[in-house]
């Protein structure tokens, strides 16, 4: 029997098609296909976010492949999606996440991170800012963080004085 699965047409013009038993991990299709009625559903859904193009659509199912199918604990993975609560702490992290998430550039996980975030795949963004704080910012003073991601220095000098003296308790 064929496995059912589900068109996303991308802003890029391209399409992918997506195993129907991953859409519960895409928070934003799962409710949106609940919302349809039999009437209603679609074969082919257009995903109109910017930051999914048809490589970070292939990141996400990775991503979702590994922990439908091979992830260490995947019946629990399953549950936490299923019923996740926000207030819930993430499943312990792995090798894999670590392995998975270290094969792109800042640049590029900010794109997947923004892509499943865009999907609502709370299991996805958890991990991937774990690994963004833990890799690329645990150490960081504000100033490299700003170069880092290219924000803008809003404080005046003024400014940064009266925080700096505010907080010297901290740096004492």
């Amino acid at each position: 029997m064929a496995e059912m699965k589900l068109t996303f047409k991308l802003n890029d013009g391209t399409t992918i098609d997506v195993p129907k038993k991953y859409l519960y991990m895409m928070k934003t299709i799962s409710d949106m296909l609940s919302d349809m009625d039999n009437e209603t559903f679609m074969d082919e859904i257009p995903i109109t976010s910017d930051n999914i193009t048809h490589q970070t659509m292939v990141e996400i199912l990775t991503y979702c492949l590994q922990y439908y199918e091979n992830g260490p604990g995947s019946a629990e993975e399953k549950l936490f999606y299923e019923n996740y609560d926000l207030n819930q702490t993430m499943a312990p992290d792995s090798q894999w996440d670590k392995d998975f998430f270290s094969k792109f550039s800042l640049k590029e996980l900010e794109r997947v991170m923004n892509a499943a975030n865009f999907l609502n795949m709370p299991g996805f963004v958890e991990r991937s800012c774990k690994y963004l704080g833990e890799t690329h910012i645990n150490g960081k003073t504000p100033e490299q963080m700003r170069e880092m991601f290219g924000l803008p220095d809003d404080l005046t000098a003024e400014e940064k004085e009266k925080i700096n003296k505010e907080n010297a308790w901290c740096t004492a």
